[in-house]
């Protein structure tokens, strides 16, 4: 709880400052490659989202509540899509492409979870759809691709779902490493943390993933949140990891589990929280020169 809703805390402080010159940019979302503190934002709701899945509690998975969480994070992406164009806000392609925002990958995230609901989480899974990524990413021309090509396809008889495709294949295809990191924060939660809670082994996964992290940065792929590559994924789940354990640590050291009523609402309310963050982000903008 305490992890989750200090997420929520940053990201709502985030949002707003770095639309103002005093917020360092070396904290804002890189353009390529490189470890932003925004970047690691996006990303750290993936985590949080699969440590606490139905299938890593350890509880059967029910396929229609998904679904239905599916509907209102779809409305919030076309609205924010439809208000965006409308009003010309501010907005990076290269951050999710034209068209997609993190409301439609969050989307495909439930709807990944539905879809898996009656399997025991592995860790096999998210390594092979990293490693054909990478593969793709790094031997196949797929990052520079990403990063470089055009936003249309320049095919008379390409159509629609080309265009479409490639004016957002950021997040289209940045959907891939953030399923892994879904299912791979699954696995972690349902072997470490929701049955007998170890923390020597605990701090020994964090251990596991820093040393991965910088195996696969060694091996010359650097961290790109465009591409949501290997590096990318292994990294963000050591800085999770890293927090969460640390936070564990210090409540065992402290012998108490009570958490802030304040603390406990905005882990309860995560989506409202966001959504109103977001919101009156959108009216500052709106009202004031940033």
């Amino acid at each position: 709880t305490i992890y989750r809703s200090s997420l929520l805390f940053l990201t709502c402080v985030a949002i707003l400052a770095v639309d103002f010159h005093v917020f360092p940019r070396r904290f804002a979302k890189t353009e390529t490659v490189g470890c932003g503190w925004m970047d690691l934002g996006a990303a750290s709701f993936v985590v949080a989202a699969g440590m606490v899945s139905p299938q890593a509690r350890h509880k059967p998975g029910k396929t229609h509540r998904p679904f239905q969480r599916i509907a209102p994070v779809l409305v919030m992406g076309f609205l924010r899509l439809i208000t965006h164009k409308g009003l010309e806000y501010q907005e990076h392609a290269s951050e999710y492409g034209i068209h997609w925002n993190f409301f439609f990958t969050l989307a495909f995230l439930t709807l990944l979870s539905a879809s898996t609901s009656s399997r025991t989480p592995s860790w096999i899974a998210p390594v092979l759809i990293l490693v054909v990524y990478q593969t793709f990413l790094s031997f196949f021309g797929g990052q520079a691709w990403i990063e470089t090509a055009p936003r249309n396809c320049n095919k008379g008889g390409a159509g629609m779902l080309c265009d479409l495709f490639v004016a957002n294949r950021e997040g289209i295809l940045g959907c891939i490493g953030y399923g892994a990191l879904y299912l791979m924060s699954e696995w972690i939660a349902y072997s470490f943390f929701w049955d007998e809670v170890k923390p020597m082994t605990l701090w020994i996964v964090v251990a596991a993933l820093f040393v991965t992290w910088q195996l696969v940065v060694m091996a010359g792929v650097d961290v790109s949140r465009r591409t949501t590559n290997a590096a990318f994924c292994s990294w963000v789940l050591f800085v999770n990891l890293l927090q969460l354990v640390a936070i564990y640590t210090v409540v065992d050291w402290a012998g108490t589990s009570d958490v802030p009523p304040v603390l406990a609402a905005v882990n309860r309310h995560g989506l409202l929280t966001f959504v109103v963050a977001n919101l009156l982000t959108g009216i500052v903008n709106l009202s004031i020169n940033t």
